[in-house]
């Protein structure tokens, strides 16, 4: 369409040049707009995930040990060297407030004395977290996840649900917003565990029967209903937080290889839990969970860890000899930058939708969002990245260039945001 021109006083004056547009300028847009409108509405909820996790070589050979040096040198004649190492890295202060009688209750109560000191004091992640003492002068420091510590009653099964069930996971409710509370708990019956096994071993165990061992096997079950709590409440974080996932394989290994060689001692011996470990076995209330540990570990995993079985061995090449690795020289693989993949896959907010699709490109982490549809990678409440349309917008209008169809606006106009003007201002022709 040729030009508009208008005779005036001071001659002919340009209304408006298009080359194609309409014959008719914009209306004035609507006085009321609901700022509803501009917000993403509320994503249905998110579906049951399933988390499939690549592993760097066996689950657990991945965590991350903080040094933690022993800070006294006592020594007991009853300690034996493990209750010793537990005993010697509490920090002086504390006195003897966790000490006991009973040397497995000596060690598991003086862990949660370390563990405390350990998450106080000498926390550097930045976030809430909780420690763990692991043994010879290491701690392990893992993030809170997203998920209230009651979600895990749901995901124990009610054959497996044991004497400590009712204290742990359903009681202790001021803990509720400290799901790895039911760790520090396992972690502390593990070492435990290796306590009276050590005493055991070395004849000094003087105490009679009592179940020993026990309470570490009851807590693996409630350990791995942590992580399913986790893949129904917070699926980013069991995605992205390695440190949970590579402490709770590689203190599942520790758990039942300590297990193992106590509930075959005399003085641990129970048949109440090698029913337990049958029911974890084959009880059919408990097949969700060995599924979870199946599909999470893998199967090899599950078998070597829970049914005690060893895993394959690895006989090398058939000829025995040296893989062939090129000349010394060779360098490393070309494998590109780490950022070399295609931009289409590219995630800065790490809400699950490409930067290339998504249209609220700064979103929380942990937000629910739109997969599909007008809103895709949007939360519930947020605007679009420019305006009502999303997507880049050269005149500023909030109306992204895609949708606009008035390129040209001029700063600070009021603009349809919708329908056939989106982007026009009153008296604006369209672009096209």
């Amino acid at each position: 369409m040729k030009s508009l021109w208008l005779l005036t006083p001071l001659g002919l004056f340009a209304l408006a040049s298009c080359a194609v547009g309409s014959a008719m300028p914009a209306p004035e847009p609507p006085d009321e707009q609901s700022a509803a409108s501009d917000l993403a509405p509320e994503p249905p909820p998110k579906k049951a995930t399933s988390t499939t996790v690549a592993w760097k070589g066996r689950p657990g050979d991945n965590v991350v040990f903080q040094p933690f040096a022993a800070s006294k040198s006592l020594s007991d004649a009853s300690w034996g060297p493990v209750l010793t190492d537990i005993e010697n890295h509490l920090p002086s202060k504390y006195g003897t407030t966790y000490r006991d009688g009973d040397k497995i209750t000596h060690g598991h109560e003086t862990s949660h004395g370390i563990h405390a000191d350990l998450r106080n004091y000498h926390n550097k992640t930045g976030k809430r977290a909780n420690a763990f003492y692991v043994m010879n002068d290491r701690s392990v420091f893992v993030v809170e996840p997203g998920i209230r510590k009651s979600a895990v009653a749901a995901h124990v099964p009610a054959s497996l649900r044991g004497s400590r069930y009712s204290l742990y996971i359903t009681g202790q409710t001021a803990w509720d917003d400290t799901p790895l509370y039911v760790w520090d708990e396992w972690n502390a019956y593990v070492n435990g565990g290796a306590v009276g096994t050590d005493l055991v071993k070395r004849g000094m165990w003087k105490y009679g029967w009592r179940d020993g061992v026990n309470g570490q096997l009851e807590f693996a079950v409630y350990a791995v209903a942590v992580a399913m709590a986790v893949e129904k409440g917070d699926p980013s974080y069991l995605e992205t937080n390695e440190q949970f996932r590579e402490f709770l394989a590689w203190n599942l290994r520790r758990t039942m290889e300590i297990f193992r060689e106590g509930a075959v001692m005399k003085d641990f011996a129970w048949k109440d839990q090698d029913a337990y470990l049958e029911k974890l076995k084959t009880s059919a209330d408990a097949e969700a969970w060995r599924s979870f540990v199946k599909k999470f570990f893998g199967e090899q995993f599950y078998k070597e860890v829970f049914l005690g079985e060893s895993g394959p061995i690895d006989p090398g090449p058939p000829d025995a000899g040296p893989p062939d690795v090129g000349p010394p020289d060779s360098g490393p693989p070309d494998v590109g930058p780490p950022d070399s993949g295609p931009a289409g896959d590219v995630d800065s907010d790490r809400d699950g939708i490409p930067d290339v699709a998504d249209m609220c490109s700064k979103t929380a982490a942990g937000a629910n969002v739109w997969t599909e549809g007008e809103w895709i990678g949007c939360a519930g409440g947020q605007r679009r990245d420019s305006g009502p349309w999303g997507g880049p917008d050269g005149d500023g209008d909030g109306v992204s260039d895609a949708k606009d169809l008035c390129g040209k606006t001029v700063a600070g106009a009021r603009v349809w945001t919708f329908g056939e003007w989106a982007g026009c201002a009153a008296g604006q022709f369209r672009d096209k």
